[in-house]
């Protein structure tokens, strides 16, 4: 399970955090944890970049609590993009 995960922006919403990152799996990896930076994550929006028809998943229960969320997808060295919203760490 290898994953890398870019910021791409990161925004302050009073006492909350939104990020926005571009994750990419490979080593033949189709799940993997995404790096946040947030101490608490209540909403978790992934999006998967190039197949339409692929799907993909979080497997989690929020909110997180100093965990990181858990994303799987159908193909193996996908390229996704997320919005994560909660607490900073």
């Amino acid at each position: 399970m290898v994953i890398t995960t870019t910021e791409i922006a990161k925004v302050s919403l009073g006492n909350k955090a939104m990020r926005v990152g571009k994750s990419v799996l490979s080593g033949g990896s189709s799940s993997g944890d995404v790096i946040t930076g947030l101490r608490t994550i209540d909403v978790f929006i992934p999006t998967i970049s190039g197949a339409a028809q692929q799907g993909i998943s979080v497997n989690e229960t929020f909110p997180l609590t100093n965990t990181d969320p858990t994303v799987v997808v159908e193909t193996a060295n996908s390229t996704f993009y997320w919005i994560a919203i909660g607490n900073r760490g």
